[in-house]
């Protein structure tokens, strides 16, 4: 089963919010949380590259 989460990119400055969807534990999508009044839908690149950060030895597809 799949569940997006609403979160904040902690490595950046600006705290980014970012919504990532997890299925069977772990995180297979990240994306702008486009409703948080404060970033506004913006989010860094590490912010969006949080999947590489989280697991540096896997490899995903687009």
């Amino acid at each position: 089963m799949e569940k997006w989460f609403k979160t904040g990119w902690v490595l950046c400055p600006q705290n980014c919010s970012i919504e990532v969807l997890v299925e069977s534990n772990k995180v297979v999508k990240v994306q702008p949380d486009k409703e948080n009044p404060r970033s506004e839908g913006y989010t860094c690149r590490k912010g969006l590259n949080v999947i590489y950060h989280q697991y540096p030895r896997c490899h995903f597809r687009a």
